[in-house]
């Protein structure tokens, strides 16, 4: 018997689009797909950052060392970054509004050497009975801190002058990580307020002078970051979200600095 032609057609019709339905690949995610490009970028970004800084002041190579050898090589590496830094500072004389630049750091390292010293604290003390660790290594993180805070402003200088890009958006990935930060330092705060816990037996000092300090500190590092993005903003002149952005930026800085590795013991 003669099949009609038209139910050949049809027939292969169907067989090929069941076909093309197996064999075509399912879609993507749109959600997942757009937090993989953005995980993308922020690598990208994070790595033309330390690219830049790494050619100015090398990262130490990881590996396992004494306390002491440790301490020294973080020391050095702080020590290369503010070489570099006092000279992009001293550049900044020919440089149109260089006077201004140059006092808008001064407020930038006072913020910042209050905010490491929060962050030193903070690792090191109970906020509920005031009491203070006196383990060894206490030092590291501040200096940490201070080096990440450094190699910000060196990568902030360079993009202004436009040797390098990407600086906003170093600051679009950051924001996250800024509301964190933020929150972080806000809770600390709050914590200060409340009446020390007595306890009987103490395993560390009760230091009423570091106490006051910290809360200093604190103060000074939450309160001066909108100072800074306000400041910012107007010398590049930006307006918008400028402030928002760059309050959330500066307070990532500390966040950050936990992923910089000055070396292992």
């Amino acid at each position: 018997m003669t099949v009609p032609r038209v139910v050949v057609v049809a027939g292969l019709a169907i067989a090929f689009f069941l076909i093309g339905c197996r064999t075509s690949p399912a879609p993507e995610d749109p959600m997942r797909l757009a937090v993989a490009k953005a995980r993308a970028r922020a690598k990208a970004t994070r790595s033309n950052h330390e690219s830049f800084i790494s050619s100015l002041c090398p990262y130490p190579k990881e590996g396992l060392l004494a306390g002491y050898e440790c301490s020294s090589i973080a020391r050095d590496r702080e020590r290369c970054l503010e070489f570099s830094l006092d000279r992009e500072r001293a550049a900044l004389v020919d440089q149109s509004y260089g006077k201004e630049w140059r006092d808008l750091d001064g407020l930038y390292e006072d913020w910042f050497r209050a905010r490491c010293g929060v962050d030193q604290a903070l690792r090191w003390v109970d906020l509920a009975t005031r009491e203070w660790s006196d383990r060894t290594g206490q030092g590291l993180r501040e200096n940490r801190c201070v080096q990440r805070m450094l190699e910000e402003r060196l990568f902030f200088h360079a993009s202004r002058v436009g040797r390098m890009d990407g600086f906003w958006r170093l600051v679009e990935v950051r924001q996250a990580a800024g509301g964190r930060a933020l929150a972080s330092l806000e809770q600390a705060r709050a914590a200060t307020e409340k009446p020390a816990v007595v306890k009987a037996d103490l395993s560390g000092s009760v230091r009423p002078e570091s106490w006051r300090e910290l809360v200093y500190r604190l103060d000074v590092a939450l309160a001066r970051p909108p100072i800074l993005a306000q400041r910012h903003c107007e010398m590049l002149r930006l307006e918008g979200d400028c402030e928002t952005k760059l309050t959330l930026y500066f307070h990532s800085i500390g966040e950050d600095a936990d992923g910089l590795v000055v070396c292992k013991f």
